[in-house]
């Protein structure tokens, strides 16, 4: 059987970083504690409660993370566009203050978004190091 002190550790440098960043499916060991996967609904209704929560698993926090740089990413786009297509119908500019209040929720997940992600992937990298070497063991 193959052991996970044969497999060779991954590196929290360069290509093998970004490449498990934007990996969407988390792969739990059969001896990693779990988080309850009932936090969405808490995630949904109270986003800094629900962080503070899931803040101790790693792989669910990278995964929320994502969700909110994506989600803050469509909702930005999607206001511009939709702003940019109502200013060429009547021909007029929109004024900032109609503007603003909508499209800082969605900078505000793109910005914190990667931000989040890049720290829990970081945390994971640093937790399997020892995993992988067969410290373990």
């Amino acid at each position: 059987m193959d052991s996970s002190a044969d497999r060779a550790a991954p590196s929290a440098e360069g290509e093998v970083f970004f490449r498990r960043l934007f990996e969407w499916r988390a792969t739990y060991r059969p001896d990693e504690p779990r988080v309850s996967r009932l936090w969405w609904a808490v995630l949904v209704f109270l986003p800094p409660l629900a962080l503070a929560c899931i803040w101790s698993d790693k792989k669910f926090l990278k995964q929320m993370a994502l969700v909110m740089f994506y989600a803050g990413t469509l909702m930005v786009l999607s206001y511009l566009f939709s702003m940019a297509y109502i200013t060429s119908i009547y021909g007029t500019n929109m004024p900032w203050k109609v503007i603003l209040p909508v499209i800082i929720p969605g900078a505000v997940g793109m910005t914190f978004g990667p931000l989040i992600a890049i720290y829990a992937q970081h945390a994971i990298i640093k937790t399997e190091d020892p995993i992988w070497n067969g410290a373990d063991t």
